[in-house]
């Protein structure tokens, strides 16, 4: 399948790098941490603001989900969502991710966004607050 978006040879694109040495040495470590399996936005650095838009979409998501009859306030439910994160990443590191609730699955998906992407993992009440209130 075709997504439109034009070929790039990443090798030719390296050696025209050669006259700059920071540029190329900078694309050289990033083509290598690509070519071991890293997304090349990642790689090159280049989180991009889309990731942290989707983090935030699954960060209210998750929040909601913690309160399902809306009766917390958003700074007790990112004080629900501080805990329930933290207490995620701790054991998501050491068993499958099979069989996940919707809740889980959420909260795997911010996981995965921080990890893959770079996304900026926010684990405080505050700064949680400051994405689940709107």
């Amino acid at each position: 399948m075709d997504s439109g978006a034009p070929r790039v040879d990443l090798d030719r694109l390296l050696e025209a790098t050669r006259s700059d040495p920071e540029i190329h040495a900078w694309l050289d470590q990033a083509l290598q941490r690509y070519r071991a399996g890293e997304p090349l936005e990642r790689a090159l650095g280049l989180a991009g603001p889309e990731a942290t838009k989707q983090r935030n979409v699954a960060l209210r998501r998750a929040a909601d989900l913690l309160d399902p009859p809306g009766a917390l306030s958003a700074w007790q439910r990112a004080k629900r969502l501080e805990e329930t994160l933290r207490r995620f990443e701790a054991i998501a590191r050491h068993r499958s991710l099979k069989s996940l609730s919707l809740l889980q699955q959420t909260l795997a998906h911010i996981l995965q966004l921080e990890r893959a992407h770079g996304v900026r993992a926010v684990r405080c009440q505050r700064a949680l607050f400051e994405v689940i209130r709107d």
